[in-house]
């Protein structure tokens, strides 16, 4: 994880999905296409999405 960038920064996919009206396979393919960020954490490579795009995507849904 980037150090420089608090852990409240990033969303799980769970706390992501209850932003947006969409479901995980759809967060997973809007974060492949670029359109959200996201990090990977530990050996399983659990990810994590930038709040900051999320709340934006969020924002033009509503």
């Amino acid at each position: 994880m980037d150090t420089d960038t608090p852990s409240s920064a990033y969303l799980t996919p769970g706390e992501a999905t209850k932003l947006l009206p969409v479901g995980t396979k759809t967060l997973s393919r809007l974060a492949e296409t670029g359109q959200i960020r996201f990090i990977r954490l530990g050996e399983r490579g659990h990810r994590r999405y930038l709040r900051e795009d999320v709340e934006k995507i969020a924002g033009r849904a509503s």
